[in-house]
């Protein structure tokens, strides 16, 4: 991937970001978050279709594991083209369940989205 390429790709994202934060917001309430600690188990995928925005990404997938109030959020892309491709889910992002809300709007959560994203994108995009 070239260099332009990469850098269109970071600034769309980060345009995006805070968009796809909000809504991962909403849906991931914590109540939601706490239904979840019911259930050992990985819980998604909450899916955030972007498709219409014609970028290289159609969809942002998150997962999550709660344990004892601690949510653990794992975030991957649906690669325009190349639908099959899959990273691993890597869970990097650590929030309590009442911070969730707040915190994953936060500049530094976005900046981590960013980067996890556009890694997959470098990874998984077909020229």
């Amino acid at each position: 991937m070239n260099n332009d390429f990469k850098n269109a790709v970071k600034g769309w994202l980060e345009a995006i970001m805070p968009s796809v934060a909000a809504t991962i917001a909403d849906v991931l309430t914590p109540e939601t978050l706490r239904e979840c600690a019911k259930e050992e188990a990985i819980h998604g995928p909450y899916t955030i279709n972007i498709d219409e925005f014609n970028g290289p990404i159609t969809a942002i997938v998150f997962h999550v594991v709660v344990v004892d109030e601690i949510a653990m959020l794992a975030v991957n892309a649906t690669i325009r083209n190349n639908e099959e491709f899959s990273s691993a889910i890597k869970f990097d992002m650590v929030f309590s369940c009442d911070d969730f809300v707040e915190k994953i709007q936060k500049d530094e959560q976005l900046a981590t989205l960013v980067s996890n994203l556009l890694a997959q994108v470098e990874e998984g995009y077909i020229e």
